[in-house]
């Protein structure tokens, strides 16, 4: 800027103020002020570049401290979500081994209750006698069994055939009671 304000001086102070103009020597200041605006403009133009990489180097300070708390965050939910998965994983193994122990278990059950439930036929069966007479006796056996066993485990399973009976000692073979009925448990 001192450079065009100086060469501006110059050619007016040899245009203007001298008596004798001297030509070259104006041409040659208005050569050095052309000079010096070309000079001022890629100043300028430096200056603006300077300006705008300081900015951007701002905002790229700004998007660095933002995506510093995005990873930061990003590795908290992951951490949360690992966790959260082998929570589930254990859930998941704990659930499978109880499923694959269940079968085992029911069985143990079932066969159980079914030991029962004969045995406690078996009972009432001898309790009452081959004749018919033992009504009494029998319905408190059932109620014990119901009391024992949930109402679907006393279904009966469709692959186990009822144990044949044995009439006791001195009745006819041939004979047959109406309490040896095992539909009604």
């Amino acid at each position: 800027v001192s450079n065009v304000l100086r060469e501006t001086w110059l050619i007016y102070k040899h245009t203007k103020l001298q008596k004798k103009i001297d030509h070259s020597r104006v041409r040659k200041h208005q050569r050095k002020f052309l000079q010096a605006i070309h000079q001022l403009r890629s100043v300028k133009m430096e200056q603006r570049k300077l300006s705008d990489q300081a900015n951007t180097l701002v905002d790229l300070s700004k998007m660095q401290s933002v995506m510093y708390e995005l990873m930061s965050e990003l590795n908290d939910r992951s951490e949360d979500l690992e966790r959260q998965m082998l929570s589930l994983e254990t859930r998941v193994e704990q659930l499978t081994a109880g499923f694959s122990a269940l079968p085992a278990h029911l069985s143990a059950t079932l066969s159980a209750q079914h030991t029962t439930l004969l045995h406690l036929l078996r009972e009432r069966d001898y309790r009452g006698g081959w004749g018919g007479g033992g009504a009494g006796g029998g319905g408190t056996a059932l109620v014990t069994v119901t009391q024992l066993a949930p109402a679907h485990a006393l279904t009966p399973s469709p692959t186990l055939a009822p144990e044949p009976q044995h009439p006791p000692e001195g009745t006819i073979e041939g004979s047959t009671s109406p309490n040896t009925s095992t539909s009604s448990c």
